[in-house]
């Protein structure tokens, strides 16, 4: 068996296609990279963790710069939306 953590949908709750909050893998590029963007900003280190192929090296990296002071929440989303 595998088990995995739930990903939050774009609003916060579970992601499902009922609530209308998923990114969708037969979704478009421009849809995906929106959808992506909107994901609010405390869910950030959950979509690094599940729902990319960063290596984990730069995926820690990013997760810590969302701790720091001065880190623009909006840098990591950009990075995460394009991968």
């Amino acid at each position: 068996m595998l088990t995995l953590p739930l990903l939050p949908g774009t609003d916060g709750r579970k992601m499902s296609k009922s609530y209308g909050n998923t990114i969708a893998i037969r979704d478009t590029p421009e849809d995906m990279y929106g959808k992506t963007m909107r994901v609010a900003d405390e869910f950030l280190p959950a979509y690094l963790d599940l729902a990319t192929a960063l290596p984990l090296a730069r995926v820690d990296v990013l997760k810590r710069s969302l701790g720091g002071r001065g880190v623009n929440p909006m840098e990591v989303k950009k990075e995460l939306a394009a991968h």
